[in-house]
Formats: C-alpha cells, structure tokens, sequence
C-alpha cells in the first residue's frame, strides 16, 4: 500500500493565486509613492530641494547685482543711492547661512505634507509586503479553530469585512497620492505653466483619464495611474481575505497481498478454510447478502452513465468497491460482518502529526483490488450441450406455508469446487418467477463459466452464459466524503484462475442470487428488469450492464 496524500483543511490568509494580484497592487502603491516625479520631476525635485540664499553685503558702482534686494539683504532703497555707492569698497559676495543653517532649511522641507505623503506610503508598503513575506515564507498562517469555523461558517461577512478594510486602506493610499499632486502644483505655479499642463495634473490627482489628442504623454500616463490605482482594492482585498488552506502529510500501510503464495496456501478448495467466512455466517447467511446486490445494481446502473453509490462496511462507494478493503484510520468493529472477527485493525498511519482540529480530511492511496473481464451472451443450454446443463422441476405442498410449492433445480457437468455447478429455487406453483445461477470451470480453463437461467416475469431474459476472468489489479482510491476508486492501467493484471479471492469471489455471486430468491420474486431478477426499464434497453442491450457487472 502506498500513498499519495492526506488534506484536512483548515483557515489561512493567502494562496498561491494571491501573489499576482498583490505584486500588481503594490506596482499601483509604488506609482502612487513616485506619482509627484512621474508627473513633473522638476517641480517634485524642487519641493524637496535645499534652498541656500545669500545676501549682497556691498554692490559696485557699475555691476549686476545678484540675490535679494529688498528681503532677506536687509538693504533699503537709501543704499541704493549713488553718493553712497561712490564711498563704499568693493563689494564681495559671501554667503548668509552656515552649513548647519544649511541642513535645517533642508530638513524642513520635509515636514508637514511631504513627511505625511512619504510617511503615510512607507508605512502602507511596509504592512503589505510584511504581510505577504510573511505568508510566503511560513507557507501558511492557520487561524485559531474556533475563529476559521466563524470565517467558515460566515462567509458573505467575511467578504464584506475583508473588502471594507481593503477599501479603507485604498482610499487613504488614494489621498496620499492627491495630496503629492496638489502640493506638487503648489510649488509648480510658481514657474509657468501651460494650461493643459495644469489640466491634465488635477485630473490625474483626481484619478480621471485625460483624453488630449495632441499629446499621447497624458492619456498614456492618466490611464496608467487610473489602472494602477483602480486595481488597489481589489488587491487588499485578495491579501485579506482568509482561505481554506490543505495540510499534507504522508501516509504508510500494509494490506494483504492477494497474489501472495502465502495466501493462496490459506485456502483449501476441498475442505472449509478461513476464507469461507468471507460468504458464510454461522447462521449459514451470507454475510453481505444486501451489500452485495447493491453493489451490482450500481455497478450496473454505472456502465449505463448514471452515477450512483452504496455503503458497505460503514464506508459510501461511488459506483463500485473496486474490490479494495477500506483503508481506515480507526479501528473498525466488523462482527456485523465476518464470522469470528471483533474488529478490523488499523494497518493506515501517518507519518507526520495531524493538526488536532480540522473541518475535514481527505487522502488518497494505492492499493490491491480485484475486478474481472466479463464477456456474455446468450445461449439455450440444454443436457446436449458443452456445457450440459440439467433442468428439475417437482411440484408439490408445504405442509408448514400450507401453500403449493414448485421446486426448481439446475446443474451442470462441468466440474467446481464448492458444489457451485448446481442450485435450486422454491417458488410458488401459480409464481414460478426465478433467477438461478450456477459457476463452473469448463476444460480447466483460466476463466469461469457463469451460467444464468430464469423463468416467470424474468423469461424476457434468456439464458445467459457469462465468461467471467478474475484479474489481481492496483487501485488509486480517494477517500472523500465517499470512496472513489479506479483502475491503474499502467500497472499489470494479474490473473486469478484458481486462486482464492477468485474462488471467493465466485463463491460471493452464486450465493447472492442464490439468496434473492424468494418464493415469489428475486432481488437480482428486479434489478435487471429495473434497469430495462430505466433506460429503456431491449433484451439484447442488457447484455452490457451483465459485462460490467462486478
């Protein structure tokens, strides 16, 4: 046995579809950062710039004077005066601030908006792409069990928390990159400025596509900005949002080999052995009688498309059992069902520890099943054929039912162990409505033959002869919240003549129809003409849900 996976889920933050969405938010975060140098560098260059003034101390008589005449130089209209000028030296140029007088007027230019803007982009940044290294480096943040069964349980209002917060930190991303543009104009009005400029500025910071068709710089960009802004939301609220997340951990088991030498030694074809408890009880019931004409109805209905399910052994099968034994995690109380047996122990472990609480657990597994290759058709038997085959028929009264009986019985000549080549019915006279099924092996061949015969409200299926070749295959199952399994037919059938879980399994179908006849109907003979029914098939039809049968 072999696994693939166990999957409880539990809550977390993110997943792996998330990353895209977050990368494209924070390139629409980014912009909104650099929008002010985007849009006009020089202007953005120039809210951020030092600003050193000077002063002139002293002007020549004939020269160009430079800086401030009538600000921060002090210097009054009277200084101007030409007597004055004529008795003062020359003039020298020498600067005002000192260089920590310097660094302050530098450092304050960032406060106030310019330090809200960086600040306020920085710390948006810093939360998302936290959060998300967070989550990529851990894997996954599980919610405490009781908070995941609320976002479980409340999914409509999760969204809307999720997508409220996202909105909040959007729209305060949004405003930090209106206010970048509008205190850039501020400074940019200063100089001149074009009118289309100055349009097209305000309708970017508003987050409004310009449409200008002497320019492609301004569409270009405002639907850039429009775009990388728009999808801000969206991405906060992908990064919010908690999932379901898969925790996956490694399996190991062991099952018995069923084309072990071993095994083959456990069973006796002449003598009971253990095996005989697969079919027989102490009461001398089959001990699945139910389970197994569920099986085949559903088998049955498969192969004509329809999906359907059955429970065997506490455990819900989707179509058919695939011939495995369920890998159980747990201990399994199976007196209800094999002779002498208390409990199916657990072969199935995993290897790594389970979280404690979890919605649900799901995993997968590679196991032995066993199925066969089924071919039919039919054939009117009779004591002159190969194979011979002998009808009885006696009629008489049941003194304990007070009712009159008719006994019915078929054999054949070829030879099979366990008395299965013949078989016998009682019915009512005036309802001699039957189904008898009789298995031997013809020639020692590697197959067995299958022979059914039916009377009454069944005769609208003639006998039919069945070639039936038990094949040892290996299974993928998936333990959902049913049991699905399927065939892997990369891996080679091993065939299964005479072995025991061929012979069981022969053994297992004879008995079931043996034991759905009734002294007015059979159960299997309903099913069948239930089937023709459903899917309106003629008589020659119904051989291809006897193919799959299994």
């Amino acid at each position: 046995m072999q696994t693939k996976r166990i999957s409880p889920s539990v809550g977390q933050w993110l997943d792996d579809r998330s990353v895209y969405v977050m990368v494209v938010g924070a390139v629409g975060r980014i912009a909104t950062a650099l929008s002010p140098f985007l849009l006009h560098p020089p202007m953005a260059l120039r809210m951020f710039s030092e600003s050193v003034p000077f002063s002139i101390s002293h002007l020549p008589a004939h020269g160009e004077a430079r800086g401030s005449l009538y600000g921060e130089s002090g210097l009054t209209e009277k200084d101007f005066d030409p007597a004055v000028l004529a008795g003062s030296p020359t003039p020298t140029l020498q600067r005002k601030d000192t260089d920590i007088h310097g660094a302050r007027k530098f450092g304050s230019k960032f406060l106030g908006w310019p330090a809200m803007v960086i600040m306020g982009q920085l710390l948006i940044q810093g939360f998302g792409w936290g959060w998300f290294l967070a989550v990529q480096i851990r894997g996954q943040i599980p919610l405490p069990f009781g908070v995941a069964s609320w976002v479980k349980n409340n999914g409509h209002l999760v969204t809307l928390l999720a997508t409220l917060v996202a909105t909040i930190i959007s729209a305060f991303s949004s405003f930090l990159f209106s206010q970048a543009i509008r205190r850039s104009l501020i400074l940019y009005l200063c100089r001149p400025m074009s009118l289309a400029t100055l349009g097209a500025s305000v309708s970017i910071s508003t987050r409004s596509v310009v449409l200008h068709r002497w320019s492609w710089k301004w569409p270009t960009l405002s639907l850039l900005v429009f775009f990388l802004t728009g999808v801000q939301t969206s991405s906060w609220s992908t990064l919010l949002t908690p999932v379901t997340i898969v925790i996956s951990t490694p399996l190991i088991g062991s099952e018995v080999d069923l084309s072990s030498p071993t095994f083959r030694d456990m069973y006796n074809p002449v003598d009971a052995s253990p095996l005989d408890y697969c079919v027989w009880q102490d009461t001398g019931n089959s001990s699945m009688f139910t389970v197994q004409t569920e099986s085949g109805y559903a088998s049955a209905r498969g192969s004509m498309g329809k999906s359907s399910t059955f429970a065997l052994m506490d455990q819900v099968f989707n179509v058919f059992t695939g011939g495995i034994l369920p890998a159980y995690l747990n201990s399994v109380d199976a007196s209800a069902w094999f002779t002498n047996t208390s409990v199916i122990p657990v072969t199935t472990h995993n290897i790594s520890a389970l979280p404690k609480n979890r919605f649900s657990t799901n995993y997968s597994m590679i196991q032995r099943g066993f199925t066969a290759d089924v071919s039919c058709s039919f054939q009117n038997l009779t004591n002159t054929t190969t194979p011979a085959v002998s009808r009885a028929i006696k009629q008489g009264d049941d003194l304990n039912l007070g009712y009159s009986m008719t006994f019915s019985a078929i054999s054949t000549d070829c030879a099979m162990p366990g008395d299965m080549n013949w078989t016998t019915t009682f019915t009512l006279l005036d309802n001699t409505n039957y189904v008898m099924l009789i298995v031997c092996q013809l020639n020692s061949s590697d197959n067995y033959t299958v022979i059914m015969a039916t009377n009454g409200t069944y005769e609208w299926l003639p006998m039919t002869v069945c070639s039936v070749a038990p094949r040892i295959t290996t299974m993928h199952v998936d333990y959902t919240s049913g049991i699905n399994t399927e065939v892997d037919f990369n891996a080679k059938a091993i065939p299964d003549p005479m072995g025991p879980t061929g012979v069981s399994a022969m053994y297992t179908l004879s008995n079931m129809v043996y034991m759905s006849q009734g002294i007015i109907n059979n159960v299997v003979g309903d099913h069948l003409t239930t089937i023709k029914t459903e899917f309106k098939l003629d008589t020659h039809d119904m051989l291809k849900p006897l193919h799959i049968s299994r």
